[in-house]
């Protein structure tokens, strides 16, 4: 059978494999799991941060499993890991052992609808 979507979050859920297309050409092709490691999306963790230093920050930024890092308003971390279950642990540990205080976290995995505007550089909507 054959699907097509706009709606990514259905794709998901419906679909075995998968293809995304950009003006009509087949760009990327796979099962979910297979396009979301295709491209080099990490994991999104969200961080409050309740003490800190720059230097926390500078050693949390230079860790091999952090893609990307930025503090925002009000001590809050964004930071982008390589895909990997232990990464998360590791984040925490490393955390705990510069006595970082943790306020709260919370994981973002990627989405298709992320894969999308990876592979094509845009948006759903856009209609270039």
């Amino acid at each position: 059978m054959l699907y097509t979507s706009h709606y990514m979050e259905e794709v998901e859920q419906l679909c075995t494999m998968i293809t995304i297309m950009d003006k009509g050409k087949a760009i990327l092709t796979g099962t979910k799991e297979e396009l979301k490691a295709s491209v080099n999306l990490g994991d999104q963790v969200n961080v409050q941060l309740l003490n800190h230093s720059v230097e926390d920050i500078e050693a949390i930024k230079a860790l091999p499993f952090v893609s990307r890092a930025e503090l925002l308003e009000g001590d809050n971390l964004v930071l982008y890991l390589t895909r990997g279950e232990s990464k998360l642990a590791n984040l925490v540990n490393f955390m705990e052992q510069r006595d970082i205080a943790i306020g709260a976290m919370s994981l973002r995995q990627p989405t298709l609808n992320d894969v999308f505007l990876e592979v094509t550089g845009k948006e759903l909507r856009d209609n270039v």
